[in-house]
């Protein structure tokens, strides 16, 4: 069952030309005067782009279309966000966002749940099972050749709060294994 306002699949295949693509990023004609730019992306770079991406599942062609239905749909956009970059969101929220108790405390995606451990680990060791778990990479990377455990660092931090340290003041105690050092 579609959800209230949530894109429609037949939008995926609207492309941006690079011209669409260069006009969504061009800052508007009272900023273009004073602007000036140290790099711009090149049309390959510009077809690539996550913007791009979302603003053609949004059916936006500029950047003014884009920013409109973020202010204005932002459950649409927001659902649009979540969709493209993959979020396994584990509860969908409510609402995007509630301001009920006043705008400094506004809850966003209030009600929807997040499983951590899935979306940064489970999920990746099911999508590409043959690749290497960044940590087992990370791990032999260090100067020691492994990760140090949680005991290596709760001793750091029991020194650092013991009488043993009480002359130690001011420093930073990396607890890396010499990867800091290298």
């Amino acid at each position: 069952m579609k959800r209230p306002n949530e894109t429609d699949a037949s939008v995926s295949h609207l492309r941006f030309s690079s011209a669409k693509i260069r006009a969504l990023m061009q800052p508007q004609s009272s900023q273009r005067e004073s602007a000036q730019f140290t790099w711009t992306p090149s049309a390959e770079q510009l077809d690539a782009a996550n913007i791009g991406r979302l603003a053609r599942s949004l059916g936006c062609s500029t950047y003014d279309e884009l920013h409109r239905v973020s202010v204005e749909e932002p459950d649409r956009f927001w659902r649009s966000v979540v969709d493209d970059l993959g979020i396994p969101l584990a509860r969908p929220w409510d609402e995007v966002l509630d301001g009920s108790r006043g705008i400094e405390w506004t809850t966003w995606f209030f009600g929807a749940r997040l499983n951590i451990a899935e979306a940064c680990v489970h999920r990746w060791a099911r999508e590409m099972p043959d690749r290497e778990a960044a940590w087992r990479t990370y791990g032999a990377a260090q100067p020691m050749g492994r990760l140090g455990t949680a005991d290596e660092c709760a001793d750091a931090a029991l020194w650092l709060v013991s009488s043993e340290s009480s002359f130690v003041t001011g420093v930073a105690l990396p607890v890396d294994g010499g990867f800091t050092a290298m």
